[in-house]
């Protein structure tokens, strides 16, 4: 397998587009994407942890009337290619199928030419640890869903410390959110919604379009190689971020760019979003961000056994019940979220703060599954595969006002604290992601797929 990493978006060929608008004209986008990650030395969490090296990564984008999509919230296309390479300024972009000469989205021969500079807000970056240049990748990191107001990113939390104790593993972590931050992907999408007549500077949710997750979204591993799966693939999540909005028409290129949480000028922010006024609560998963949780209810038998044998019951003042009759997690008459088991849903308690090894009592890395609350864990609700896989459960992905510019960071990383994000080393395992975006609820799966786009040559 090379090692080139690729975004690429495929224009709907005109008996497809005839197809698909035939069959809905509601849907304005549908997204198909095929990620490929190459699982190199793919340990757990935060035991004995190495990386999950990225080596290929390709998305195909199939857009229809209405949407145009951008990576530096100028050039606008229905054709979207993205490389490592370009994110990090080492290629210059592809324009509606052609590499344009000379237009990178930093340019570091040439900061001025920049298509996109830092000082309008980029930070996109790739998963850069690993062990060299050519086995840089993903690793284990956690996060509640919390986005920074003062930098516009999403918080992210790594170990510092893990030690091996009855009840599980005592852990210690630390805030990792940065623009240079290793371990996770991180990119942003300028959507342009041309539907509507006008633009609406206010925000008012309920005057938004929703944008739902296709039906056929999935994360897998490649059955092909010689490598089988050991349940990585579980552990993904894929995290949206709005940060905030324009209008369509007539704002500068600078400050499409510069949206962010802070909201100024002409920019709408869709950051940490309340309902209104008296006692505001906050915008809930599905309208400004939303983490997706592929492959919820899938667990191998490895990952079942290493919960059923370490996490053992906490009390609420965080001591471990270990003399005690039916003190595993599994025991009977525990709460449902709490009992693992293949083709079961069971809860991820993710990082919502610093942990200090000196905390008492200690955190533990399955705190919440075995009754404790702890104050610097927090559930956060997910779309979750089971979620969207019925057109009568499915919840909205996004939403997006109509005549807007919409810029969209997002993440892709492996929840450490997932339980299936277990120590158990994988070589050379494949990761594919194959995911679509559409406006209409009722259609699950795009008329054609990305891949068969793809194949058309068109």
């Amino acid at each position: 397998m090379n090692n080139e990493t690729k975004i690429t978006v495929k224009r709907v060929n005109k008996k497809n587009r005839k197809r698909a608008i035939t069959r809905s004209k509601k849907t304005i986008i549908a997204i198909g994407l095929t990620a490929i990650v190459l699982v190199v030395a793919t340990y757990a969490w935060f035991i004995g942890i190495t990386t999950v090296s990225v080596d290929s990564f390709e998305v195909n984008i199939v857009t229809t009337e209405g949407l145009s999509l951008s990576l530096d919230g100028d050039h606008w296309e229905t054709q979207l290619h993205i490389t490592k390479g370009i994110i990090e300024g080492a290629e210059p972009m592809v324009i509606n199928g052609s590499t344009a000469d000379n237009i990178k989205l930093i340019d570091t021969e040439t900061p001025a030419n920049s298509a996109y500079p830092a000082a309008n807000g980029n930070v996109n970056h790739w998963a850069t640890a690993g062990e060299d240049d050519n086995h840089k990748g993903l690793e284990p990191v956690s996060s509640s869903a919390q986005l920074d107001g003062t930098n516009s990113q999403a918080k992210f939390y790594s170990k510092t410390t893990l030690t091996s104790e009855a009840g599980g593993y005592r852990l210690a972590a630390g805030d990792i959110t940065s623009a240079s931050a290793t371990g996770y992907i991180a990119f942003d999408v300028f959507i342009k919604n041309a539907s509507g007549s006008s633009y609406t500077a206010a925000y008012n949710k309920d005057d938004d379009e929703a944008i739902f997750l296709t039906g056929t979204s999935t994360v897998t591993y490649d059955t092909s190689g010689s490598s089988v799966g050991n349940g990585i693939q579980n552990s993904v999540r894929v995290g949206f971020y709005a940060l905030g909005r324009v209008n369509s028409r007539g704002i500068a290129k600078a400050t499409i760019q510069g949206i962010n949480c802070g909201g100024t000028g002409d920019v709408t922010s869709l950051c940490n979003k309340t309902e209104g006024s008296g006692t505001p609560t906050a915008v809930p998963r599905g309208y400004n961000w939303n983490i997706w949780e592929p492959n919820d209810k899938a667990h191998i038998a490895k990952a079942v056994t290493r919960f059923n044998n370490a996490c053992i019951k906490r009390t609420a003042a965080g001591a471990f019940l270990l003399n005690e009759a039916n003190n595993n997690c599994l025991a009977a008459g525990t709460s449902e979220n709490e009992a693992l088991a293949d083709n079961k849903y069971i809860k991820t308690y993710t990082i919502s703060n610093t942990i200090l090894s000196s905390d008492t009592p200690i955190s533990n890395i399955y705190d919440g599954l075995n009754g404790y609350t702890n104050p610097k864990m927090t559930y956060v609700p997910t779309l979750t595969d089971t979620e969207n896989s019925s057109e009568a459960t499915r919840n909205p992905l996004l939403f997006i006002a109509p005549s807007s510019i919409t810029k969209i960071r997002v993440y892709i990383y492996l929840e450490g604290q997932d339980v299936d994000n277990f120590d158990l080393a994988t070589e050379y395992q494949t990761l594919k992601f194959n995911f679509g975006l559409t406006k209409d609820r009722y259609e699950v799966a795009p008329e054609s797929s990305a891949e068969e786009s793809a194949s058309s040559g068109e």
